[in-house]
């Protein structure tokens, strides 16, 4: 991930060998087609996880990937799943803080942010984001987006939930923050959450049925698994169908 907020979480999810993202696969793949990466570009995945679009990106657009996140543990499984995909040689690992990115200006043709501005500071992250992309680089994000306002009382059940207190923007406010780090050309759509896809089949489809299955029942004999994901909070989640999409962003570096 891409800074220290809600470690406890993402631990969790690291000792759990699986992430996801708010728009599942489908959402990653429309992301990465909107983008048009081409072969022979440098694209940066930050927050990336297992490693899945990072891998992605080498094997079916051809492209150079930098595949960065703060977990040594994270970095360790997108090494892995890069050399069973055969582009390993396409994937670096770098640790990577949204904050404060280690790369130089004008870096990237691409970036692609999935389910980690909600961890950030989002205005120093988005600037971050410009700051490393080339003039006419394009930047794609798959985040969590507020379908309508989100009542305090739920507000503090997601901070409960999640240890930390997540940026759940709407579609709008999402927008304006790229339009304020000098973003242009900016297009989104947001849908509603499909649970069941991100809970079974996305991660069955990215990870396997047996990983699938050794994940769930990590998630119940683990003890810091189960801390952090089995809370009386996790039973708000039902409740928040009205409330939370997925929203997939675009844009450009002028």
């Amino acid at each position: 991930m891409a800074d220290g907020s809600g470690d406890q979480y993402l631990e969790s999810l690291e000792r759990m060998g699986m992430t996801g993202h708010p728009g599942g696969l489908r959402g990653t793949r429309k992301l990465l087609r909107q983008l048009g990466i081409r072969p022979g570009e440098l694209a940066l995945d930050l927050g990336c996880g297992t490693g899945y679009t990072a891998t992605l990106i080498a094997k079916k657009y051809g492209a150079e990937a930098v595949a960065a996140d703060l977990r040594p543990g994270m970095l360790a499984l997108t090494k892995q799943r890069a050399a069973g995909d055969g582009v390993a040689g396409s994937v670096r690992l770098v640790a990577g803080d949204a904050r404060r990115l280690p790369f130089k200006d004008n870096t990237f043709d691409a970036v692609i942010v999935e389910s980690v501005l909600v961890f950030c500071d989002v205005p120093r992250a988005v600037s971050e984001l410009y700051r490393v992309l080339k003039p006419g680089g394009r930047l794609g994000c798959n985040e969590v987006t507020a379908l309508r306002p989100i009542p305090p009382d739920k507000k503090e059940k997601l901070a409960e939930y999640f240890g930390f207190r997540p940026v759940v923007a709407t579609e709008a406010e999402w927008t304006d923050a790229f339009k304020a780090a000098g973003f242009a050309g900016i297009s989104s759509e947001a849908r509603p959450l499909d649970w069941l896809d991100i809970a079974v089949f996305a991660p069955i489809q990215a990870y396997g049925i047996r990983k699938y299955l050794s994940a769930l029942v990590k998630s119940v004999t683990d003890p810091q698994v189960r801390k952090a994901r089995w809370k009386k909070s996790s039973l708000t989640a039902p409740r928040m169908l009205g409330y939370l999409g997925s929203g997939l962003y675009w844009a450009k570096k002028p």
